[in-house]
């Protein structure tokens, strides 16, 4: 039993150093959501070479929520996004980290959601790079 359970250890292990933090290029292309706090709710995310990017939620009814940056940082392995109103005012900010390992692509964090630029909710998001 213990040669089973070392094997199997090992080969766990193994796995784990496969995976990597995203560096910034990895950041960029079309995400899709995996899952949504929101039931009926999906997520599209756009980032671009530029540093621009497009996040659209789709809702159950049909309507949708779209929104642009031209705000994107990255600090060590954090993403952030902030998307602002016409007015300026910080609407949605998407805080991600993510990982890949074998050609599949991870994102995870959460949005936070701003009315008049205040903070009012946070979700947790997850995507998988688009093909």
């Amino acid at each position: 039993m213990k040669t089973i359970l070392s094997i199997f250890l090992l080969l766990f292990s193994q796995q784990l150093f496969a995976i990597e933090n995203l560096s910034q290029s990895d950041f960029m292309g079309t995400w899709t959501s995996q899952w949504t706090v929101i039931e009926g709710e999906s997520q599209i995310l756009k980032i671009l070479e530029n540093k621009s990017s497009v996040f659209e939620r789709n809702f159950e009814d049909g309507s949708k929520q779209l929104v642009t940056s031209n705000n994107i940082e990255y600090l060590d392995d954090l993403l952030i996004i902030k998307y602002t109103n016409k007015n300026g005012q910080l609407i949605v900010k998407l805080v991600m980290s993510g990982w890949h390992s074998y050609g599949r692509y991870q994102l995870y964090g959460t949005m936070y959601m701003y009315n008049e630029g205040k903070l009012y909710n946070g979700l947790t998001v997850s995507f998988a790079r688009g093909k």
